[in-house]
């Protein structure tokens, strides 16, 4: 799914085992943050997300996170892209038996 910078876009998970792939491009030294809302959002979700960052013209995994800060099981990864070009933000359910698989994305800027 291809995303502009500071849209929030809603997704699901479902069925249980998806992955949802959000691209958008930037310029090298771009300061990025990626956020996968889903237990905070409004109404939480049973999805324990974890966020991977790829880069395909260099073929290179460039992070991942599952777990935002201790006690919130949120994903997020921020800081300057290191290379110009398409990314890719890999967002996966790590729970099991998770049945309410939505969530939200998004990447902003960092001024």
């Amino acid at each position: 799914t291809p995303v502009t910078i500071s849209v929030e876009k809603s997704g699901t998970l479902s069925p249980a085992g998806t992955v949802r792939v959000f691209s958008y491009t930037a310029t090298k030294g771009l300061d990025i943050q990626l956020t996968v809302k889903a237990k905070q959002l409004s109404s939480p979700s049973e999805v324990d997300s974890r966020l991977t960052l790829f880069h395909p013209g260099q073929k290179a995994w460039l992070g991942t996170n599952d777990d935002s800060s201790a006690g919130v099981s949120d994903s997020l990864l921020k800081g300057p892209m290191p290379y110009a070009g398409t990314f890719h933000a890999i967002v996966e359910n790590v729970k099991l038996g998770a049945k309410d698989l939505r969530f939200s994305f998004r990447a902003t800027t960092i001024k």
